[in-house]
């Protein structure tokens, strides 16, 4: 009841000083849009660990949130610059295969 008194003093308020209050239904839109500004990267972030990839040594798609670490291994140790698999050339996709699977040949891969 005491919010009901208090927007009504507020309407009363800002009618007399000549300005418009924001609505509820106004705050409920900002507070929708807030969050969704607030949970959007969550959101975005998620889809990219549930990407397939192609895995042209074994000629099947695979998770990219199980390789993800490996791929991150292999630039390392290989010297390069990290950039998404999806932009590097096929060759290096390949590259990262063959790398991929000497790992898995060796037991340095325990998950596969």
């Amino acid at each position: 009841m005491h919010s009901v008194r208090r927007i009504a003093l507020m309407n009363l308020f800002f009618k007399v000083q000549g300005e418009v209050p924001m609505t509820i239904r106004h705050r409920k839109i900002w507070s929708v849009l807030l969050a969704a500004a607030i949970a959007s990267p969550v959101l975005l972030t998620g889809c990219a660990a549930h990407r397939r990839v192609y895995d042209g040594y074994d000629h099947a798609y695979v998770q990219w949130g199980v390789e993800s670490p490996y791929y991150r291994q292999w630039e390392d140790q290989t010297h390069r610059h990290h950039e998404r698999y999806e932009k590097r050339s096929h060759q290096e996709q390949q590259e990262y295969w063959q790398w991929r699977h000497q790992q898995q040949d060796h037991g340095h891969d325990h998950d596969h």
